[in-house]
Order: structure tokens, then C-alpha cells, then sequence
């Protein structure tokens, strides 16, 4: 392995400062992120190759050694990263420090990109700021593999033990057994669940796999691969390379693509050290690359949250001069942890630090700090929480308070600290279905034997409105509400895609063909129906494209709803916030002037006005008056928080805005 150190080492540094850049530079480097995907396959490789020779050596593997080999590489400069996004967390918005302190217990225990797989799939999280440790995701996917991997060689290691037999071979099968498993799965997730996919470490388990068979196989090809190995270096290098330039974020990841940056990791390492002057060894075994690599583990710490917080501070993209800021912060960073940190805990002769270098200490040390990190930001936030929900369990009409100046001095209601929950209660009783679901659930709102029926149906930009169609029940009992709705689901004629990478969304098409069975049994009388204005038609080759599509089947599935006898309510798609206002409105000197958007950019180009152009034999409600003035959509109004993120009202609000179905009525009565 020592020969490989140069090039394993300059390896890391190609994979750091391609996450780095596309970080700091995300149109600079639209694929960056597949830098991970190549820490994946060098974790994968190192790990089986040490757990191999030790097996040879020994005829067994040591637990304990190999555990506390990864406490002192590992722990101590992440501990420290944690506590320093502790302390700056009053730098976040206040209604980060809740979700901030889950995420400090994540990281700690390793267990973050689950954690983030279900923000990624929960619907109305996907709005949420980026957090100051998201990157801790794929160290939390290497530590569960640093956990199972070693029980996994321990088990077969002792079978074979037994029957005098050499493992090699049989780890090399299982291991190539795993990794093809682990990649169909990869496949299959990211066509059906891509937020899922990216995260969880089953679809990621085969990268580190690959580079555990190339642990296995190289010793025996150790001869025939020289003479090609300047090949297989340069090819390597040009297949990551290729992919941080060519990927970008709809690109349908991990999956068959991420086959490109980690078997190009895969070459980078059979190539090994050559002594050949055109070979990729001397790049990677150049003094800067090495330097990189050395210090790739703190400076992969240390620069998503410098990232995060610069951009915080200065209200946008870094540039040219705060990215370089951004480097040359996270450069000294990770220079002064790796060696007043990370070299003493992992130098065993270093005296003074001897009590420490027991593995048993710097673990429980490590996760006692991590732990009070999170209970100070718990406390912090606890104290805010106390002090807005008295307030808001205390306000009052929330008309009366539409109608107020605004007072700084007092929370908005709902509280900022409120908004995220503040929502339709068809998520609190989960009647409203995910994006993976295609079956129509339902709630039911009014008395069974109402003289009137009306359906709410569409997307969260529709399940938004079930407040206001509440405000109508309060003095008429003659009314009873159902309602069908769904993620990310327009409920449209036209097939609809989701994603970045523009995916068909198969489960939507196939819930708005149940919907509609279920609409013709009802027969209601009136159908309530919005959606937002972000769809996109599968097939479409533009937004106006797109538009067009979307318009065409609109109008295609009002006719079909006209067709049952029942009336149809259009409601003209909500404003999009250039700032999510709950996040801004949470921030030290916050105003509503200072959150706002400009109503010219805040509406997006909109298929139901688009469709009105046919006029079709629907009725219109457009709330623009209600959200926003001629120059300004403001996120609070009076003392009432109208958003709960960038493109969502709060219930709170909605519920006021009941007034403006009144026409709903009286189209049956």
C-alpha cells in the first residue's frame, strides 16, 4: 500500500476540491459533487485492503484495534467542526436552530444522511435553508460502513478459518455480489425516489464495494497492469473529470451515473506509481495535490459551513473574491486542525496528549462535547419558543390583526417559529399523499348529510386553500368538504415529471386517473382546483412549451369535471418569494420591506391564466390583491405572517381569506 500513498493522496485532493468548487462555484463545476463518489471508492479500497492484509497476517481481525484506529483518524476534528457550528448558530435564521440541533445529534452519530434522506422526502421540508452540516451526510454513510464492514470480514475470515481455507476469493465474490446488488437497487431508487436514492447508504454501499473488490483483485494483476497503467491513470482522471463537467443537477444520480466518477477512481488507483514522464503520477504526486490530500479530510469539514455562513453575511452568490475568501478560510482551518488535531490524536507517541490517545477517551469525549453542543443549542432555542408560542397562544382576531400596523416589537402570527407547522390539516391527518403514493386518500370536513358537496383537488398549491373552504363551515352546516390531494401533483390532463432530473411521475398519473373515478362516484357539486405553477409537462422542450402543455390539459380535465355536472373554482396560482420569508423574517433586523419580493418577479409564467385565454366555462378567484401590492408582495401583512415558505400561505392566513369563496356558495344555492 505504501507505494499507492502518493496516488491515493493526490486522489483525495482531486475529489476535495471538486466538491470545493462546485460549493463555491456551483456553475462552475455543475458536477463537482461526484468528489464524493470518488471518497466512497478510496474509503472502500483502503479499508478492505487493511482488513485483508490483517486476515493474512493474523488469520483474524482485531475489533478493537481497527475501531480505534477510526476514533482517532476520525472523531476528534469532527467533534470540533460540531462544536464550532454549535457556537455560530446564532448566526442562522431562528427558525434553523431547531433542526440545527437535530442535525448536531445526526452528525454525532453518524446516522445524518438517513436524517436527510427524510428531509428529502418530506414534502414540506424541501424549502428549508441549507444547514451548516449537511455535508456530514456521506461521513455518515462511510462510518456505517467502517461498522459493518469489519463484522462482515470477522465472520467470513473465522468460517474460513475453520475450513483451512484462504478467504480471498470468496470475499472477493461476496463483495462483488454486494456491489451489484447494491447498484441495481442504486438504479432502481433513483428512478423511483431520487431525493431518497442520493442519501441512503444501500444505493451508495456498491461505490464502496468496487473499491473493496479493487483490494482484492489488484494484488493478483499486480505485474500485468504496468505496462497500461499511465492509461488507466490519465483515462481515470478524464472519466471524474468528464463527470464533474457534464453532470449537473437533474442529472438522474447516483444510479448508471455515478458508475462514470467512481470507476474512474477505480483506474486512478490499479494505475499506481509510475515511473513514466507522460504518466498521471506525477500530477497527483506533485507537492501541492499532496499537500491537499493531506489535509482533505478538515478542509471537506471545515467548508460547507464557511460556505453557508458567508453567503448568509453577504445576502447572495460568493463571486470570484468571497469565494476565494471562502477557500483561503477553510484552507487555514483545515491546516491548523489537521495539525493541531488530527496528527497528535493519531500519533500514539505524542506524551502529552497520552491519556487521550485511548480511543475509549477520545470517543466518550468526543460525544459528551457533541452532545452538550446540542443541548446549547436546544436551550437557545427553548428560550425563544416559550416567548413566541405565549404570544401566539394570546393573539386575537387574526382579521383585526390584518388590519394593524406592523409592530417589530411584537411576533407576527403566526410566529416564525410557528409557520412551518402552521398547515392545512390535511398533513396533520395525513389524508394528503407523497410523492411516491398513487391512491387517492381523503378527508372529509362538514356534516355526511350536507344539502352540498365540494371537492378540493390538486397539489400542496391547492391543499393550501382547505382553510379558507374551512372558514365557510363555521356558520353554514350545509356544506361538506372531501378532498384529493398530492405532493408535487398537478391535477391536469397533461402527464406531469418531477425532480431536477425531470423524471415522469408515474404515481401522479396514475393517482389523477383514480381521483377522477372517485370525483364521477361523488358528483359534487362544486370542485375547488389550483396548482403551482412550477409543473412541468413530460415532453415539454421549454417552460413555454411546458405552459402550453399543461394549459391544453387543464382545460382538458375541467371539461371532463364540467361533463359530471359539477361547477368548477379556479384559483390563479400564489406569488413565489425570492426569499423564503420565514427564514428572512427570523434573521437579526429583519423587516417585511427588507423580505419582500417584487410582485413583477414573484409571479411565474402560469398555465391557469394561460388556460383562461380559451375562456372556458370556469369561474376564477385570483387572491394577487390579498397577497401583494402593484410594486411590492410583502411577507407580512398587518401583524399575520402570510407565508410559510417561499411559495405556501400559512393556514393562519389562508383561513382569512375565506371570505373570498363566498362566490362558491352562491353557484348552488
Amino acid at each position: 500500500m505504501s507505494s499507492l500513498k502518493l496516488e491515493i493522496q493526490g486522489l483525495r485532493a482531486v475529489a476535495v476540491l471538486l466538491v470545493l468548487i462546485f460549493h463555491v462555484w456551483p456553475s462552475a463545476l455543475t458536477g463537482g459533487y461526484v468528489g464524493v463518489d470518488v471518497f466512497f471508492v478510496i474509503s472502500g479500497y483502503l479499508i478492505t485492503g487493511l482488513l485483508l492484509r490483517e486476515a493474512r497476517r493474523s488469520g483474524t481481525i482485531s475489533l478493537l484495534d481497527f475501531y480505534a484506529r477510526r476514533v482517532r483518524r476520525l472523531l476528534p476534528a469532527s467533534t470540533l467542526v460540531i462544536v464550532a457550528v454549535a457556537s455560530a448558530v446564532t448566526m442562522l435564521p431562528k427558525v434553523q436552530w431547531a433542526d440545527t440541533a437535530k442535525e448536531v445529534l445526526a452528525s454525532t452519530f453518524y446516522v445524518q444522511n438517513w436524517w436527510l434522506a427524510g428531509q428529502a422526502v418530506d414534502y414540506l421540508a424541501q424549502d428549508n435553508a441549507l444547514s451548516l452540516l449537511r455535508h456530514y451526510w456521506s461521513l455518515s454513510v462511510e462510518e456505517q460502513y467502517y461498522i459493518i464492514w469489519p463484522l462482515f470480514f470477522l465472520v467470513v475470515t473465522g468460517i474460513f478459518k475453520a475450513a483451512r481455507r484462504r478467504p480471498s476469493l470468496v470475499f472477493g465474490v461476496i463483495i462483488a455480489l454486494i456491489a451489484a446488488t447494491s447498484l441495481a437497487y442504486s438504479v432502481y431508487l433513483t428512478e423511483a425516489n431520487p431525493g431518497l436514492a442520493y442519501f441512503a447508504t444501500t444505493t451508495r454501499a456498491w461505490e464502496l464495494a468496487i473499491g473493496g473488490l479493487l483490494a482484492v483483485l489488484l494484488p493478483r494483476y499486480q505485474a500485468a497492469r504496468m505496462a497500461l497503467a499511465p492509461v488507466y491513470g490519465w483515462i481515470g482522471l478524464l472519466a471524474i473529470g468528464f463527470a464533474s463537467v457534464r453532470f449537473d443537477e437533474g442529472t438522474s444520480f447516483p444510479g448508471y451515473a455515478a458508475l462514470l466518477p467512481t470507476v474512474g477512481a477505480v483506474l486512478v488507483i490499479a494505475a499506481g506509481r509510475s515511473e513514466s514522464w507522460w504518466s498521471s503520477y506525477g500530477l497527483l504526486a506533485s507537492r501541492p495535490m499532496q499537500h491537499i490530500g493531506d489535509i482533505s479530510y478538515s478542509l471537506y469539514l471545515w467548508h460547507w459551513p464557511i460556505v453557508v455562513l458567508y453567503r448568509l453575511q453577504s445576502d447572495g452568490d460568493l463571486g470570484i473574491p468571497g469565494g476565494l475568501m471562502v477557500l483561503a478560510i477553510s484552507w487555514l482551518l483545515a491546516h491548523l486542525t489537521k495539525v493541531f488535531v488530527e496528527d497528535p490524536f493519531r500519533d500514539k507517541s505524542w506524551r502529552r496528549l497520552a491519556s487521550l490517545n485511548q480511543p475509549v477517551v477520545t470517543g466518550a469525549l468526543s460525544f459528551a462535547l457533541a452532545l452538550l453542543a446540542a443541548n446549547y443549542i436546544w436551550v437557545l432555542n427553548s428560550q425563544i419558543t416559550s416567548e413566541q408560542s405565549a404570544v401566539f397562544a394570546s393573539a386575537g382576531d387574526i382579521r383585526k390583526l390584518l388590519r394593524q400596523e406592523y409592530d417589530p416589537a411584537q411576533p407576527t402570527v403566526p410566529s416564525v417559529l410557528e409557520a412551518r407547522r402552521d398547515n392545512p390539516d390535511v398533513y396533520g391527518l395525513k389524508c394528503h399523499v407523497d410523492q411516491v403514493s398513487s391512491e387517492p386518500l381523503t378527508c372529509e370536513f362538514g356534516p355526511a348529510n350536507a344539502a352540498h358537496h365540494v371537492v378540493l383537488v390538486g397539489d400542496s398549491h391547492a391543499a393550501q386553500w382547505l382553510p379558507s373552504l374551512q372558514g365557510l363551515l363555521d356558520n353554514r352546516k350545509s356544506w361538506r368538504i372531501t378532498t384529493f390531494t398530492k405532493s408535487s401533483c398537478t391535477f391536469n390532463a397533461a402527464p406531469v415529471v418531477i425532480g431536477k432530473n425531470k423524471l415522469e411521475y408515474s404515481s401522479c398519473n396514475e393517482w389523477n386517473r383514480r381521483v377522477m373515478a372517485e370525483i364521477a362516484k361523488i358528483k359534487p357539486d362544486v370542485i375547488v382546483t389550483s396548482q403551482a405553477s412550477s409543473q412541468w409537462a413530460v415532453g415539454a422542450r421549454n417552460k413555454a412549451d411546458s405552459q402550453r402543455l399543461l394549459a391544453d390539459g387543464l382545460l382538458k380535465r375541467w371539461a371532463e369535471l364540467k361533463a359530471l355536472g359539477a361547477r368548477v373554482l379556479v384559483v390563479r396560482d400564489t406569488p413565489w418569494m425570492s426569499r423564503n420569508p420565514v427564514e428572512c423574517m427570523s434573521t437579526a433586523g429583519a423587516s417585511p420591506q427588507k423580505c419582500a419580493t417584487k410582485t413583477a418577479k414573484a409571479f411565474k409564467r402560469d398555465s391557469i391564466m394561460l388556460a383562461m385565454k380559451s375562456k372556458p366555462e370556469v369561474s376564477l378567484l385570483d387572491i394577487t390583491k390579498n397577497v401583494c401590492s402593484k410594486d411590492w408582495c410583502l411577507p407580512v401583512k398587518g401583524q399575520v405572517l402570510l407565508w410559510r415558505d417561499r411559495h405556501h400561505l400559512t393556514a393562519t392566513f389562508a383561513r382569512s381569506l375565506s371570505g373570498e369563496f363566498k362566490g362558491l356558495l352562491k353557484m348552488v344555492n
